[in-house]
């Protein structure tokens, strides 16, 4: 698991210095003014990232709430990330925290995928943007974030880790950012939407 981490590492070092380039995304479409407050003028944007979507040809609108899967080309910026888009498809969820995300409480890390897949559940302490080309973009801060476990989804197609939240008030308004990878079986590596618990 931690061989995961340090290739997320790695690559996220090669990207640091990347221009603009095609980008394949996963997430949720949201209306950047209503959900995202430190994303100002952004009209759509990625649920839980700071990833500003934009398309001359795609009316976006109409995708506000779904998960979709996508492409675009992206600015070349990791700070304030904005994607072209330009093919995109509603899917299935495939990451979320669930539980009640309060002190001394627990919080549920869990991957969807096809039954039989490789699934890997990462926890993360802030944001980011690192593009894998096909694999997808992860979208936490690679010095931040650490892999939960590993396994292989249920025949409903899910896996899931349980974490427990120490009693501690200093926590309380701690931002707790996951994401998830799969690999489905014969298939390749692809990464998941992220999502993002405040901790209470």
């Amino acid at each position: 698991m931690r061989s995961f981490v340090s290739f997320v590492g790695g690559l996220a070092l090669l990207a640091s210095s990347a221009f603009a380039q095609e980008v394949t995304f996963d997430g949720k479409v949201e209306d950047g003014e209503n959900v995202c407050y430190y994303c100002p003028g952004f009209d759509f944007v990625l649920d839980n990232t700071h990833v500003s979507l934009v398309s001359p040809t795609i009316a976006l609108l109409p995708l506000v709430g779904q998960y979709v899967h996508g492409t675009g080309m992206w600015n070349g910026s990791a700070t304030a990330p904005k994607i072209t888009v330009t093919t995109i498809q509603v899917v299935a969820q495939s990451f979320s925290i669930g539980g009640n995300g309060s002190i001394g409480g627990e919080m549920q890390f869990t991957v969807n995928a096809a039954p039989g897949s490789l699934a890997i559940a990462v926890l993360g302490f802030k944001d980011g943007f690192v593009p894998f080309g096909s694999w997808g973009t992860l979208f936490l801060a690679p010095n931040q974030m650490f892999v939960l476990g590993q396994g292989t989804t249920d025949s409903g197609g899910e896996f899931s880790i349980d974490i427990d939240i120490p009693d501690q008030p200093a926590l309380i308004g701690l931002h707790v950012f996951g994401q998830g990878a799969v690999v489905p079986q014969g298939g390749l590596l692809q990464l998941t939407n992220a999502d993002l618990k405040v901790l209470d």
